[in-house]
């Protein structure tokens, strides 16, 4: 009993941040599952669960408004949110974009950064569909995209495990002012 309520205050403390964040983050808290905790597995939980309470409280800056009706935003900075070098990242930004401009998709820039500026990553909103997007993203080792579709903006796991979609809301909510 002692290890889980040392867990659900590690949780506690993780939904403080989120909602510092200005993220309600009571919707990440139910992907915490008993199964989870029963199996000792909640701290690496922990740490996923910071991610995607982080990732849930992005806001992404552009230049121009996609005129596709629905698209994925994509990256390939920072793989498994492993944080690397500027070069490498723009390096891996390069690759990518010749791999879609190759494959034939439509994109536009943008800068997906957390709400303080600390953190900020250079992606693309690509007109493709969700199941391409997500192989895309795995083969650039991406733990989520975002997804945008009828101005509904998605955060959709890719390589982490125990989430699922989830509705984060009107896109215009989310845009960089």
């Amino acid at each position: 009993m002692y290890f889980v309520s040392e867990l659900l205050s590690g949780i506690f403390l993780i939904y403080v941040k989120c909602y510092e964040l200005h993220y309600d983050s009571r919707d990440c808290l139910t992907f915490a599952t008993k199964k989870h905790l029963a199996e000792g597995t909640a701290p690496c939980m922990c740490e996923k669960l910071s991610l995607w309470c982080s990732y849930c409280s992005s806001i992404f800056k552009i230049t121009q408004h996609p005129v596709y009706p629905c698209f994925a935003i994509l990256t390939a900075f920072n793989p498994r949110s492993t944080v690397i070098s500027n070069k490498e990242n723009r390096l891996r930004h390069s690759q990518l974009t010749k791999e879609l401009r190759r494959s034939g998709f439509s994109f536009e820039s943008v800068v997906t950064c957390s709400p303080d500026g600390r953190w900020a990553e250079q992606g693309v909103m690509v007109a493709m569909d969700k199941s391409e997007a997500c192989r895309v993203a795995a083969r650039w080792e991406q733990n989520a995209i975002y997804w945008v579709e009828n101005g509904e903006l998605f955060l959709v796991p890719v390589l982490l495990a125990g989430f699922e979609q989830q509705s984060l809301g009107d896109w215009r909510g989310f845009l960089y002012t």
